[in-house]
């Protein structure tokens, strides 16, 4: 895995010291990530910025503080102004009062601006590495990924690590100041008193890690939930025109709410568990207490037990103390239900991000993968090739070889393996046994990254982006001339429809090229694919959508395009597989002959098979 922490030795000692406390309890779900990883992990995103991070906690040091420094003031002001009448001294804590609730608010001002900043920029670096960590996915994690629970993800649980952030940091930080200062405030107005809250805290600190532990794994189903109504959502917009066409409208709308009501009713149950808070009656019994303890002792000062007289100095100003702070006792109770609701689906999110980043990516830059200049001579030796978790196999036994500059055709019924084969030379996948060389090298051996740069795709498939005709040409190459758009688009028979557009090149097209037809769309990919001017060609099928005419225009200029470049294309048209140096039959997922389209149509039954309703065949005895 990509250590995303800093590396900071001083950090480091903190985190190793944090860890070994119970400071964040694990959730009941074992499948995922701990609570204490997904927490130390956020911590490391937040110390990566040492200076604001400092800032924050120098924040929390100054501002607390002085918000206890506060009730010691009114109680001196009481005590040496009030009750002794001395206008001085009324007005010197006055004074001093308010000069420290300004400083104490303007810290707390500055210390809730960069608590902002913190949690933005935690958020921006998560999404960062989640987006580039999706990219760097093998095709095999987005063939089992559902692209509506990914989106959730980069949106929703991310998102939640904000909401947790935001006021978190600060209240975490303030959290563990305020009961330090709370503790010695406290013992500064009286041992006994301060030993009984010692005695007491432990409950408050277990009734909180309680209620927490059971948010946990309501955050953990919530943030499923959402993820497959998310993912329900994308998939019914996507394929709204099938649900159309076959009226499926009302089922769509009835599944729509079952899983709606299944998250909502998610948020009812976490509901029950919040308004149930109990650690803010834990909360007002030791307030009850300290204040019972506090009256009693400004009342009877000195506690006799047996022989033993307790002298306490307590009077009305250690008295105000007691009583201001055990009404701001209050506030971090109810202030720390609201972090943990938050913390917990935040925490949920950065799991279920820390289980999609931790997954193995695709090695395309690494250090002893080779380079080369491609040529274009491909060979493939007895390669085998199933997919994950599948015991079927897609390819068996294929082996053949491509000079530099020769045109293969692949032909075979659907399902044969055909485009996967394609797949495997532009390593989406790899081989489960056997070798693919290109130029003599292992292809495992070479850069993903360098090898893709040297091929170019058409896809039965077409996927255009949401912009312009011209960032869609040009996608693949860092730049170009207007002349080399201009050639490639001529080529691709793109200018004839371009030219007849009030913005030309420049049109915007639409989602995924819907404004277009399939013939625009694909003369677009394959205008796209030549400006790349690739040394291997790979063309799946890729004049399926246009007309008789344009196809062979498409095909004539291809094939002049195509003189010393290496093509593969998968086509069933006899005016693209009469030109092909050789043709390669797949049948059930295995090589079942290679030859010329003369050879293959006397020799080849499956061959035969399938241009027999194109044309009269010479009568041939069934292949053995």
């Amino acid at each position: 895995m990509q250590n995303y922490l800093i590396k900071n030795s001083d950090i480091m000692k903190i985190i190793n010291y944090l860890s070994k406390l119970d400071l964040v309890q694990d959730s009941p779900d074992t499948n995922s990530n701990s609570n204490k990883e997904a927490f130390f992990w956020v911590f490391g995103l937040l110390t990566q910025r040492k200076l604001l991070f400092m800032g924050i906690i120098a924040g929390i040091m100054i501002h607390q503080p002085l918000r206890f420094i506060i009730p010691v003031l009114i109680g001196k002001l009481l005590d040496s102004g009030v009750e002794e009448k001395n206008e001085e001294a009324v007005k010197f804590y006055a004074l001093i009062i308010l000069i420290t609730a300004l400083v104490s608010a303007f810290f707390d001002l500055v210390m809730s601006w960069l608590n902002e900043i913190a949690a933005n920029d935690v958020e921006l670096n998560t999404r960062s590495i989640y987006f580039k960590s999706i990219q760097g996915k093998s095709m095999s994690f987005h063939d089992e990924s559902k692209l509506g629970e990914l989106m959730a993800i980069a949106q929703q649980d991310i998102r939640s690590l904000y909401s947790a952030l935001a006021p978190g940091i600060r209240i975490l930080g303030e959290a563990i100041v305020t009961m330090v200062a709370y503790t010695v405030i406290i013992f500064m107005q009286s041992w006994l008193i301060g030993i009984i809250f010692l005695i007491m805290i432990p409950f408050w600190f277990q009734s909180i890690k309680k209620y927490n532990e059971g948010l946990n794994p309501l955050a953990v189903n919530q943030q499923n939930y959402f993820r497959s109504l998310s993912s329900h959502v994308q998939e019914n917009f996507t394929g709204s025109a099938v649900v159309r066409a076959f009226s499926q409208e009302q089922k769509e709308i009835e599944l729509f709410k079952t899983k709606n009501n299944t998250y909502t009713k998610s948020w009812e149950e976490r509901g029950k568990i919040t308004a149930m808070y109990y650690p803010m009656l834990v909360s007002y019994f030791i307030m009850g207490i300290l204040f019972l303890c506090s009256a009693y002792l400004v009342i009877n000062p000195n506690i006799i037990i047996g022989d033993l007289e307790i002298k306490q100095d307590f009077g009305l100003e250690q008295f105000t103390v007691m009583i201001v702070l055990i009404i701001q006792f209050r506030s971090p109770t109810f202030i720390v239900r609201n972090v943990l609701e938050f913390w917990s689906l935040g925490l949920a999110g950065v799991k279920k991000i820390q289980s999609i980043i931790t997954e193995a990516e695709e090695d395309v830059m690494g250090d002893n993968l080779l380079k080369p200049d491609i040529i274009g001579k491909i060979v493939f030796n007895d390669v085998d090739f199933k997919y994950d978790n599948s015991d079927n196999y897609v390819l068996k036994n294929i082996s053949f070889h491509a000079n530099p500059g020769d045109i293969i055709a692949i032909v075979g019924p659907t399902g044969s393996g055909k485009s996967t084969l394609l797949k495997l030379l532009t390593r989406l996948y790899d081989p489960t046994s056997g070798s693919i060389k290109v130029d003599e090298i292992d292809i495992l051996q070479i850069s993903p990254e360098h090898l893709r740069k040297s091929i170019a795709v058409v896809e039965q498939d077409i996927f255009l982006f949401s912009s312009t005709i011209r960032d869609n040409i040009t996608y693949a190459v860092d730049s170009y001339s207007e002349d080399d758009l201009i050639r490639v688009s001529e080529l691709a028979k793109v200018t004839e429809f371009v030219d007849q557009l009030a913005d030309g090149y420049d049109t915007m097209i639409g989602e995924r090229g819907v404004r277009l037809s399939g013939g625009q769309r694909q003369r677009i990919a394959m205008a796209r694919a030549l400006l790349v001017n690739p040394k291997i060609l790979l063309l799946d099928d890729s004049t399926s959508a246009v007309d008789a005419k344009t196809e062979d225009e498409i095909v004539s200029a291809i094939h002049e395009l195509m003189k010393g470049r290496t093509s593969f294309i998968i086509t069933n048209r006899l005016n693209m597989i009469k030109k092909a140096n050789h043709v390669l039959v797949f049948d059930k997922g295995k090589l079942d002959a290679v030859g010329n389209h003369s050879e293959l149509l006397t020799q080849n039954k499956i061959y035969r098979r399938i241009f027999d309703p194109h044309m009269e065949l010479p009568k041939q005895e069934e292949d053995q």
